[in-house]
């Protein structure tokens, strides 16, 4: 899949054409009421069509998924708790979600810090991850 903004929608197509061809081009900020947008989604389903790929804008994903099932919660026994989950681009597969158990987490940190700082420093570490819920 591809996901583009409707100002990069020609580029996506181009994209979609030279490369290896994704299933699906998802436009992510489509407003209908806009000529342009609905003019470059129109166009993208044009070229994209003989290449197989589906165009759909974001609102129409979110609106055929809103029938679909919640998906169940993974069973824990509160013991060791999720605490982290990253999002990955999937540049060795398919995008996914990564997710990280409490002790997962505080194992990592500790590890980092000794091998970092020596096995009797303390560290603190802070992390930005802007892409990342």
């Amino acid at each position: 899949m591809i996901a583009a903004s409707v100002d990069h929608l020609a580029d996506a197509v181009e994209l979609a054409l030279t490369a290896h061809a994704p299933a699906q081009l998802v436009a992510f900020d489509h407003h209908a009421e806009i000529d342009d947008h609905r003019d470059a989604v129109a166009s993208a389903t044009e070229k994209l069509a003989g290449a197989g790929v589906q165009v759909e804008t974001l609102s129409e994903l979110l609106n055929r998924g809103k029938d679909l099932p919640t998906p169940p919660v993974p069973e824990s026994d509160g013991t060791d708790p999720l605490a982290l989950l990253i999002y990955t681009s999937g540049s060795t597969g398919a995008p996914k979600g990564a997710m990280y158990l409490q002790s997962s987490v505080a194992k990592f940190w500790r590890r980092n810090s000794k091998a970092w700082l020596g096995p009797v420093s303390s560290a603190i570490n802070l992390s930005f991850m802007p892409m990342s819920t």
